[in-house]
């Protein structure tokens, strides 16, 4: 009788301790986006990113007016207090770190709200729009890298990423733009019902119907300012499209969003008390330093260029964090709701002639993606 002969005996796979914690606890991949932000490579796009979305020209910016009236100080004897915002404010803060990155939502806010049209109003939105690219653009490359050591524990090249980028961010724009559609469609049908809330028997059944409609257009606009880190995740690791990435984007979002929620929003305050550190040494040792040197010295002017350079380096690494932040997130949160494993990304698969000896390594990482 004849027998099968048994397979060779294989090496059991040795897993460490903590590997076998991060098996039970997920979530404690988290503490890997320390070391996976201080990327140089991240660091740089992120800030040449929020450069290139500085120097985009918005014209006819909002002043903002606020009054605090005596009723809410509780002192009568204190008058009025007043704060007055001018668009000088909008590209530095108090501390003086660029806030540019907020200028399209501000800008294209203000632009859609104003009745009138104007030349001004359009170059507003489209500059707005442009600002909004760059960044998406940016989130995508930053997220790709992101992913790449996440699944490899290697870090890819800048040119292979902003190549995937470039193909990509046009998906992740849809996967935004689908949503906000919607909202756009549900707001137009308010608007066409608004005059027939003055109509006898049907005021308030109208206005009631208005009332449903703007509440879901509120709960989409809000579903898309939070679903855009999971619509640049789902493309940046998953290479999904425009659609894909909404219906995934959204899917994790009603079944895992309070998962979802406590571990990006808890990582980004713990990382933002962390750059806020930052900001504050860099601001005190460029104060005790520029406080003895005129600026108008070649001196002077040498330190301000190079603090200029730093507080733009933490800016970068201030996007960093936000993208490989959210990235992480995606992955857990995909594991929660879809159980796919941790270590499985979309890679192109290259073609090669027959019998040519396949790349391995960090060459197929890099032929690859």
């Amino acid at each position: 009788m004849l027998q099968t002969p048994s397979p060779p005996p294989q090496e059991a796979f040795f897993q460490t301790d903590f590997v076998r914690l991060r098996r039970w606890l997920p979530w404690l991949h988290l503490f890997r986006i320390w070391g996976m932000s201080l990327d140089a490579r991240k660091i740089f796009i992120g800030a040449i990113g929020l450069w290139l979305v500085s120097h985009v020209p918005i014209q006819d910016l909002p002043e903002w007016s606020v009054t605090v009236p005596t009723e809410i100080t509780g002192r009568p004897e204190m008058p009025q207090q007043s704060v007055h915002i001018t668009p000088d404010m909008y590209s530095q803060s108090p501390g003086g770190i660029s806030w540019s990155y907020l200028v399209p939502m501000m800008s294209l806010a203000h632009s859609l709200m104003r009745s009138t049209w104007s030349v001004t109003w359009a170059l507003n939105v489209a500059h707005a729009l442009i600002q909004f690219l760059v960044l998406l653009y940016v989130g995508v490359a930053i997220s790709r890298m992101a992913a790449v050591e996440f699944t490899t524990g290697s870090r890819s090249s800048i040119k292979t990423n902003l190549n995937f980028a470039n193909s990509h961010v046009i998906g992740s724009l849809f996967g935004l733009l689908i949503p906000g559609l919607m909202a756009a469609l549900l707001w137009g049908m308010g608007t066409l019902l608004g005059p027939f809330a003055s109509v006898a028997y049907l005021g308030m059944a109208v206005i009631g119907l208005v009332t449903i409609l703007s509440a879901m257009v509120m709960l989409i606009v809000w579903c898309v300012v939070l679903s855009t880190p999971l619509v640049v995740g789902a493309v940046a690791v998953d290479h999904s499209d425009g659609f894909d990435s909404f219906s995934r984007s959204f899917y994790y979002l009603f079944n895992r969003g309070i998962y979802y929620l406590i571990m990006i929003i808890g990582s980004l305050l713990a990382f933002e008390f962390l750059y806020l550190w930052g900001v504050y040494f860099v601001q005190s040792i460029q104060l005790t330093m520029l406080s003895s040197v005129e600026l108008t010295t070649q001196t002077g002017q040498s330190l301000s260029f190079w603090f200029a350079v730093l507080q733009a380096l933490l800016e970068g690494w201030r996007m960093s964090i936000f993208w490989t932040t959210s990235t992480v997130c995606y992955f857990l949160v995909r594991l929660s709701a879809d159980g796919t494993p941790l270590d499985q990304m979309w890679r192109k698969q290259a073609t090669r002639p027959a019998g040519e000896v396949p790349l391995v390594g960090l060459a197929d990482r890099e032929a690859n993606g």
